[in-house]
């Protein structure tokens, strides 16, 4: 029933005029100043704490699927948050003691399996809230209401957004959701590149340009464009992927994905 009731009041939600325009302008301007996708991540994170009206708000990536195994950011990037509240939040989101709930009502609201965007109200009532164990994870950073975006990209690498308002502030609501949303789901670089997502050891057994042909093939190119973009014959490059997927013993670009990319 909760989950419905997310469904439907995201799916009334409609976006601004302006806050879309905001979003777009930004984006771009972003893309064409900023140099590395880092800093395009730090600049996006600035511009949608003030879009939002937030206090703090971090972006990170990491592994793992609660409850079937450990949950671990790989990278964060962060805006506003003073040292002690990095170290806090750091400090609760190694404690199952205060993510477990947390985490098992996130996976609850999923679309798809894959993606999902949430307040604080889409997971607790008001009286639940009050004694919430991932409350405390609020709580230690002198916030309340909070929000999250978040996507997996295969079976264990996901990407997510989070923001904060200080207690007393107004809720996050359906606005924000669908900001948030529109977010994750349009620009790539929010995301892991396919080789920080990839298992570390893909790559054993496999010389320096079967790597490369590995990359571009999971990347989605054709042969042909793998060709052209290694310089390459496409004879030379078809020898490399039939050596590539009797390694990996599929037989299609198709299972190759299925295998590394897509979330089971």
């Amino acid at each position: 029933m909760r989950r419905a009731r997310s469904k439907q009041r995201k799916s009334q939600c409609d976006l601004a005029p302006n806050d879309v325009q905001v979003l777009l302008q930004s984006v771009a301007s972003i893309s064409d100043r900023s140099t590395s996708v880092d800093e395009r991540r730090s600049e996006l994170l600035a511009t949608l704490v003030k879009l939002i009206a937030a206090d703090i708000g971090y972006w990170s990536w990491g592994n793992g699927v609660p409850g079937r195994d450990g949950v671990v950011a790989v990278a964060m990037i962060d805006y506003g948050f003073s040292a002690d509240q990095k170290a806090n939040l750091i400090s609760y989101a190694l404690n199952e003691e205060y993510m477990s709930d947390w985490q098992q009502r996130c996976m609850q609201h999923f679309e798809g399996g894959t993606r999902a965007t949430l307040c604080r109200r889409d997971l607790y009532s008001d009286r639940e809230w009050k004694s919430a164990p991932f409350r405390q994870v609020s709580s230690s950073l002198g916030m309340d209401s909070w929000i999250l975006s978040i996507r997996y990209h295969n079976a264990h690498a996901w990407s997510n957004l989070n923001f904060y308002r200080v207690h007393g502030a107004l809720e996050f609501g359906a606005r924000e959701c669908a900001l948030l949303d529109v977010t994750m789901a349009s620009i790539p670089w929010l995301h892991p590149h396919t080789q920080e997502i990839l298992p570390k050891n893909i790559f054993a057994g496999l010389s320096p340009r079967k790597r490369s042909v590995l990359l571009l093939l999971l990347d989605g190119q054709s042969r042909k464009q793998v060709a052209h973009s290694l310089g390459l014959r496409e004879a030379t490059v078809s020898d490399y992927i039939k050596t590539i997927y009797r390694h990996f013993d599929v037989h299609s670009q198709s299972e190759l994905a299925a295998k590394f990319l897509r979330r089971g």
